[in-house]
């Protein structure tokens, strides 16, 4: 995500930044944050910030992340392996013409790690899925990699893929 270096880069939610400097000072940090609205208001932006927060190595005084360590960095590049990303997928996958079976689940895997700002509300998913939910179930036993802190954005998540597991067979 570019230009992102902690809270300093949110606009328009102060009161919300407050509140999270404000759980981060007093070490009150809840397990997991919704971030909840309309599409392009900032819910990303603001809680990739607060990973970088809540993951920076050289924290600044203001209690804000430096937005240039390695951790920082990795956020940014929507490559750090604990902060795990749910977000709807595209309706329909891009295809580019025949692939095996791991060249297609690696560009899934991509696409999953990209941030879908660009991708217009349409061409999304109305939910995210049971599949997205069942692996983000599987690694949270996991402790971090890098990171001391775990966060969750279910948005849209948790009241779809509960009524599509009612829909869906399950294994005796």
């Amino acid at each position: 995500m570019a230009g992102l270096s902690g809270f300093r880069s949110v606009r328009g939610h102060d009161a919300t930044v407050a509140l999270l400097r404000h759980a981060i000072a007093h070490d009150r940090v809840p397990s997991v944050y919704l971030f909840a609205g309309p599409a392009g208001v900032g819910k990303d932006r603001l809680a990739h910030a607060l990973a970088q927060v809540l993951n920076c190595k050289s924290v600044l005084a203001d209690g804000d992340a430096c937005g240039v360590c390695e951790a920082c960095a990795k956020i940014a590049r929507a490559v750090h392996p604990d902060v795990i990303v749910i977000q709807r997928d595209r309706k329909e996958p891009i295809e580019d013409g025949p692939k095996d079976s791991s060249e297609r689940r690696r560009e899934t895997e991509r696409d999953r790690a990209r941030r879908l700002e660009d991708v217009l509300e349409a061409d999304l998913r109305p939910n995210i899925t049971v599949e997205q939910i069942d692996e983000l179930q599987a690694r949270l036993p996991f402790r971090p990699h890098e990171g001391g802190n775990a966060l969750g954005d279910p948005s849209r998540g948790r009241q779809a893929a509960n009524s599509g597991r009612e829909q869906a067979p399950q294994d005796p």
